[in-house]
């Protein structure tokens, strides 16, 4: 299984920087959208793609569900052999990259729902 995140600006390269720093995991593929004004992300991404297997299993993971970058990894769904989860957070996206090729669509959804049992105010918490 292959590995892409996929955001607008250079959050993709934060992320993969900071899951190497984390788990030593080099082989995550990123796509930085719109970071020079003529970026066409539809052509990147299946550049991208199209060098890996053909039909090997790819997870991208995607900032924002409404979002550019999620649009055109949707439109590409029925082309190649991708998995798309959106609203990530580091967590989530180390989770799903630890599973490896255990990784289902059960086991993506536990790890969507653990991440979002974990998006909480600090702040209430402790005063809780």
């Amino acid at each position: 299984m292959k590995y892409i995140i996929a955001t607008h600006g250079h959050l993709a390269d934060g992320y993969a920087s900071a899951i190497k720093v984390l788990s030593g995991n080099q082989d995550i593929y990123t796509l930085n959208a719109y970071v020079d004004g003529q970026f066409d992300v539809t052509a990147a991404l299946k550049s991208l793609l199209d060098a890996f297997e053909a039909g090997e299993k790819v997870l991208i993971f995607t900032d924002v569900i409404g979002g550019s970058v999620t649009q055109v990894v949707s439109r590409l769904i029925g082309e190649y052999n991708i998995v798309c989860i959106t609203g990530i957070n580091l967590g989530l996206v180390m989770e799903c990259i630890f599973a490896g090729e255990a990784l289902n669509d059960q086991r993506i959804d536990e790890i969507v729902e653990e991440a979002r049992r974990q998006i909480l105010c600090i702040n209430h918490i402790l005063r809780d």
